[in-house]
Order: C-alpha cells, then structure tokens, then sequence
C-alpha cells in the first residue's frame, strides 16, 4: 500500500504541473489514474486530496466527479 501511496502522491503532484502548464487534459488523465488507483484500495489521503481537486476544479460532486469521468473514460 505505501508504495501505491507514493506513486499516487507522485502522479498527483505531475497533475498539477500539466495544469499549471496549460494541459488540461493531461492533468484530468493522470488525476483520473490517481482515482481509479486509490478508489480500491480506499486510499484516504488520495481520495480526500482528489475531491478536493474536484472542488477547486468546480467539477462539482468530489468523487463522484471523478467516478462519472472514470466511467466515461472506459466506456462504461
């Protein structure tokens, strides 16, 4: 698990520089990854840095968000 963290943790934080960069949606794409990573495993700390990424986003719904995009994405 710690090591699932890290590279959660890791992924996050490049989210963010692709954000910061004008990347939209390489950010959502590695956010994304973070989420579908950490959902079952029921990482806390992820999963609560994730909904409030989805707040700050005004994506509306915190995980939920973030569960609609993951389906999308896999066509489900």
């Amino acid at each position: 698990i710690g090591g699932k963290l890290g590279l959660c943790a890791t992924l996050f934080n490049m989210g963010h520089i692709y954000h910061q960069n004008k990347q939209p949606e390489k950010a959502i794409t590695i956010w994304l990854e973070v989420y579908a990573m950490a959902k079952p495993m029921r990482l806390a700390q992820a999963l609560s840095a994730l909904q409030d990424l989805a707040d700050q986003l005004g994506m509306g719904g915190g995980l939920d968000a973030w569960e609609r995009l993951l389906q999308d994405s896999s066509g489900g």
